[in-house]
């Protein structure tokens, strides 16, 4: 099981961290991009709007012999444009109905109580990061505040220690 959740875990990191919008303008040919399976840079893209307003403007002070194109070559154009299409779909028509099925279903007390329990399962990894850092003050909080809320506060359902102020470390990452 925690094979299968690191290796799901890992995946997922992967699938967001490498996906991207293919395409720099919103009006450019896909097939010409699709084709080079090069990106225009945002210069290259501005310089050539700009270009195309002059000439919209019969302004001849612009030159397209005065613009130097940069072309940027992705060799993952294709695996990046896979995982884009991917995680989209998979958002729109799995992740965000079920969240929003989840919130009408769950009352708000049940919603808190789940919350509670993933944040206490992540508290070892706190707990390591803490003692990593040299942290002792904080690892024994986090430590405290897991022996707490797992046992009084029924498997982490309940968060006990969240009135005590003297019982929380504070947040590193705001």
């Amino acid at each position: 099981m925690r094979k299968a959740l690191l290796i799901f875990g890992l995946v997922t990191l992967f699938m967001i961290g490498c996906a991207h919008k293919p395409s720099l303008s919103p009006d450019a040919p896909a097939a010409d991009l699709e084709q080079n399976h090069i990106q225009k840079s945002p210069a290259l893209y501005q310089s050539e709007m700009a270009s195309d307003q002059a000439q919209t403007e019969d302004n001849d002070y612009l030159e397209d012999d005065d613009i130097e194109e940069i072309e940027v070559a992705d060799p993952l154009y294709y695996w990046n444009k896979t995982w884009y299409h991917f995680n989209d779909k998979l958002y729109f028509w799995v992740l965000k109905p079920t969240a929003q099925g989840y919130k009408a279903v769950a009352p708000e007390l049940v919603r808190i109580g789940v919350k509670n329990f993933f944040h206490n399962l992540t508290t070892p990894i706190r707990l390591v990061g803490s003692l990593l850092q040299g942290k002792l003050e904080r690892a024994g909080i986090e430590l405290g505040n897991f022996l707490i809320n797992t046992t009084w506060g029924v498997a982490g359902l309940g968060n006990l220690t969240k009135k005590h102020p003297e019982l929380n470390p504070p947040p590193e990452d705001v």
